[in-house]
C-alpha cells in the first residue's frame, strides 16, 4: 500500500536504479532527479528499498505491488553489488552453520522466498541467518524505549559482523547503523553516534547512493554536520550534560569546526539538488552554514580550507574507530 495520492508521481514506474527519487516537504510531494533525464525519456522511481538484495526487492514488490521486477538491476539477479558477502559463503564458521541449523528447526527461515542464497548447505545456512537478522529487526524498530532498542540493534550488528559473512554496506547491516545512530543521539550519547555517522558517511553511503547530492546521502551528512555543532556547542551550554565521548574529543584537541565548515559548504549546493532550493531542508541547511560561516571569518574560513592540524584526516579516521 502506498502512503500518498499524487496523480504526476502514481505515473511513475519502478526500478531498481531509478532516475528519480520521491520526497516529502509536508505538505508537498515532490519528484527529484537522480540522474539527467532527457526529454521524453521515461522517470522512474523506486517502490522499496532498491538496496537491499535481489530476492528481498522481489519479494517484497510482488507482496506489496503484485509484480515481477524486470529493470536493468534485477536482469542481473544475484550478481549486483547487493547481493556481495565479504567473504565466500563456504567460509562461514562451522558455529554459525550449527546455530543456523539450530534456528531453522524453529522458525524455518530457508523456506522465505525473501532471503533466499542458495541451494548448497552453506547458502541454505546464510539464507537462515539472514532471515534470522532481518526478523530480528523488523520489531527493534518499534520499540519505544532507546536504551531496549540500543542493546538489541547492537547484537544485530555484532552477530552481522561476527559471521564474517556481512561487509558494512550490505543491508540490513547499514540501516542498523543508522537506526542505532538515532538511538544513540536520544540518549546524548554524542561521542558513539558520531563515529557511527563517519563510518556511514565515508564508507557506507558512498556505495549505497553514489550520487553526492542523493536525499539520503544529504539527510545524513546534515544530521552529521548537526550532530557536530551540537558536541562542539555542549561544552558552553549550562544546560547541557557533555558526552564522555565529547569530552575525550576536546581532551584530544580535536577542531570540531573543520569538519562542521567543510561538511556545510558541501551541503549547501547538495541540498538544492537533493530537496530543491525553497524545501526545509534547503531552508535549514542554508540558515545553519550562514550563522557559522559568519562566526567563523572569512579569513579563519581560509585557514580551515588549508587544514595545517589534519582535522579532516582525523576525521575521516573516526570511520575507522568501532568494531562494528
Amino acid at each position: 500500500m502506498g502512503i500518498a495520492l499524487d496523480p504526476t508521481v502514481c505515473s511513475a514506474n519502478h526500478s531498481c536504479e531509478p532516475n528519480a527519487s520521491v520526497l516529502f516537504d509536508q505538505p508537498y510531494l515532490m519528484m527529484r532527479s537522480l540522474l539527467p533525464i532527457k526529454k521524453g525519456e521515461e522517470v522512474f522511481i523506486s517502490y522499496i528499498d532498491n538496496t537491499d538484495p535481489y530476492y528481498r526487492r522481489q519479494t517484497q514488490l510482488k507482496q506489496r505491488y503484485c509484480f515481477e521486477c524486470q529493470c536493468s538491476k534485477c536482469k542481473s539477479g544475484i550478481k549486483g553489488r547487493e547481493d556481495d558477502w565479504a567473504q565466500p559463503i563456504q567460509k562461514l564458521a562451522p558455529k554459525w552453520s550449527s546455530l543456523a541449523e539450530d534456528i531453522d528447526s524453529k522458525a524455518n527461515f530457508s523456506a522465505d522466498p525473501a532471503v533466499y542464497v542458495g541451494e548448497s548447505k552453506a547458502e541454505k545456512d546464510m539464507s537462515v541467518l539472514q532471515g534470522w537478522v532481518y526478523h530480528d529487526y523488523e520489531p527493534i524498530r518499534n520499540q519505544k524505549d532507546d536504551t531496549v532498542a540500543t542493546e538489541a540493534l547492537e547484537n544485530l550488528m555484532r552477530t552481522c559482523k561476527q559471521t564474517g559473512m556481512w561487509p558494512i554496506t550490505r543491508q540490513p547491516y547499514a540501516n542498523i547503523r543508522v537506526d542505532i545512530t538515532a538511538r544513540m543521539l536520544s540518549q546524548n550519547r554524542l561521542g558513539l553516534a558520531l563515529f557511527q555517522m563517519a563510518k556511514t558517511h565515508f564508507l557506507i553511503d558512498p556505495i549505497l547512493y553514489p550520487q553526492d547530492f542523493h536525499p539520503v546521502r544529504v539527510v545524513h551528512t546534515w544530521n552529521l554536520a548537526k550532530t557536530l555543532v551540537q558536541a562542539y556547542s555542549s561544552p558552553n551550554d549550562p544546560s547541557a550534560t557533555v558526552d564522555a565521548g565529547v569530552e575525550e574529543l576536546f581532551r584530544r584537541e580535536f577542531d570540531f569546526v573543520v569538519p562542521i565548515v567543510k561538511l556545510l559548504k558541501k551541503l549547501v549546493g547538495d541540498v538544492v539538488k537533493s530537496h530543491g532550493e525553497g524545501s526545509k531542508l534547503a531552508m535549514m541547511v542554508h540558515t545553519t552554514a550562514r550563522q557559522v560561516f559568519e562566526g567563523v571569518g572569512e579569513q579563519n574560513s581560509r585557514e580551515i580550507d588549508r587544514d595545517p592540524l589534519g582535522m579532516w584526516a582525523e576525521f575521516e579516521r573516526w570511520a575507522h574507530y568501532l568494531e562494528y
